[in-house]
């Protein structure tokens, strides 16, 4: 008796330790939760809600550009993505994907039946986003729809000179060089997500913010004259075997660029080529004896009746001769000087003009520095300083020679004798 008593006790004080433990136990972790769910509600609150939302950038529409009629030059083009996840596709839904590619149509890249596959496999791309939009509800479970924008060109070539290229990855030109204001800021959106991470619902009460489109740019190139300043451009290259060639209209009266052709448009390797007329200087030759007749005119050391011995077939210079490139052999008033392009008249006709007066007209014109317009890695093109002039350097400079100058230079230079003296 007095040992069954024993074994009693020992289970009683076994009975209430575990009682007391468990106690215990409870204790804790009511203090637990309670720390879980007052004093630290809203740190673990704000964990759950970052596992169960995914944030999303939404696109920006990237700015178009159009020319001077409203003619588009680039845009976006947005275009669908229809794809299947075969592993969560029960054998029973095949059909589901059948009727889908029955829908897609001409865009799809299968035929029905379709075998199932493995994996991820895309039914069809470059979908528009017209005809995406308005099968986008009649989706199955179990398929997925994605819309990607890329950048398009309807005048392809012709205006690439003169905009540039652009892609998630680099932009070139116009399209480079006006980044900031076409680019637009990308917005966010926040999603609620199943447990096994997929999106279930857009979250109307986080804190999305929308997307700020980029602007629009209006060009003063018209596509019409772009587009024949290319073509006869390029013929003009390959017929006269050059490596490459740069055309520039503009409108005297205001100075707008009505097109700006170069070529070759892309080196051989596929990147940009420069655009010869803002990046490429050269000696102008004789298109600049019409700068050097406007400086005498203007500076009035000559008049229209005046005439120039060009029988002669040089002048010397400080012993140095410079002669015509064909015969003259008569004395031509200023009208023949230009008409004829006698270097032996040209080089009479600055004599006529001091040098400091004839260096300033030619920087006047815009010789050595850069134009206005806004394109990048435009050159200024040189001009020898006045400081720097040997015994030749002014007649040189008549003809053309010790200057450089872009293209586009030139034009605006003749843009200004054409329309009384304004260079733009």
């Amino acid at each position: 008796m007095r040992a069954a008593a024993s074994d009693m006790e020992r289970v009683s004080a076994r009975l209430s330790f575990l009682i007391v433990l468990s106690g215990v136990f409870v204790v804790l972790s009511v203090s637990k939760m309670a720390g879980i769910q007052i004093m630290h509600h809203d740190e673990y609150l704000q964990r759950a809600e970052q596992q169960q939302t995914k944030q999303v950038s939404v696109q920006a529409r990237r700015g178009d550009i159009y020319d001077k009629n409203g003619y588009l030059l680039a845009g976006n083009v947005t275009e669908a993505t229809f794809s299947v996840f075969w592993p969560q596709v029960p054998d029973e839904k095949t059909a589901e994907v059948d009727s889908l590619i029955m829908l897609l149509g001409e865009y799809s890249r299968y035929s029905v039946p379709m075998q199932r596959g493995s994996g991820y496999t895309v039914i069809a791309d470059n979908v528009p986003w017209e005809f995406a939009s308005q099968i986008i509800n009649s989706v199955p479970e179990h398929t997925d729809c994605s819309f990607v924008t890329r950048r398009v060109y309807p005048m392809a070539e012709s205006i690439t000179p003169v905009i540039g290229t652009y892609n998630e990855n680099v932009s070139q030109g116009l399209e480079y060089y006006m980044e900031d204001f076409l680019e637009g800021t990308d917005g966010v959106s926040y999603y609620q997500t199943c447990s096994w991470g997929e999106f279930s619902a857009f979250d109307a009460t986080a804190a999305n913010v929308a997307p700020v489109n980029g602007k629009d740019l209006y060009l003063t190139i018209d596509s019409r004259y772009q587009e024949i300043a290319q073509e006869e451009l390029e013929l003009a290259v390959e017929v006269s075997g050059s490596s490459w060639g740069a055309a520039v209209i503009i409108n005297p009266v205001n100075g707008d660029i009505l097109a700006m052709a170069s070529y070759p448009v892309f080196n051989e390797n596929g990147s940009l080529a420069m655009n010869h007329c803002i990046q490429s200087s050269t000696e102008p030759g004789s298109v600049f004896k019409a700068v050097t007749l406007s400086a005498a005119l203007d500076a009035g050391t000559v008049s229209l009746s005046d005439s120039f011995d060009c029988r002669g077939s040089y002048i010397e210079i400080s012993g140095y001769r410079i002669g015509d490139s064909h015969p003259i052999g008569e004395v031509l008033d200023l009208t023949g000087v230009i008409a004829r392009s006698s270097n032996v008249g040209t080089i009479q006709l600055a004599s006529t003009i001091p040098d400091s007066v004839f260096y300033e007209y030619c920087r006047s014109f815009g010789f050595g520095s850069k134009t206005r317009v806004e394109f990048p890695s435009e050159q200024s093109g040189l001009i020898t300083d006045l400081r720097n002039w040997s015994a030749l350097s002014k007649a040189n400079l008549a003809i053309g020679q010790e200057v450089s100058a872009t293209p586009l230079q030139l034009a605006m230079a003749y843009g200004a004798i054409a329309n009384g003296g304004l260079l733009y």
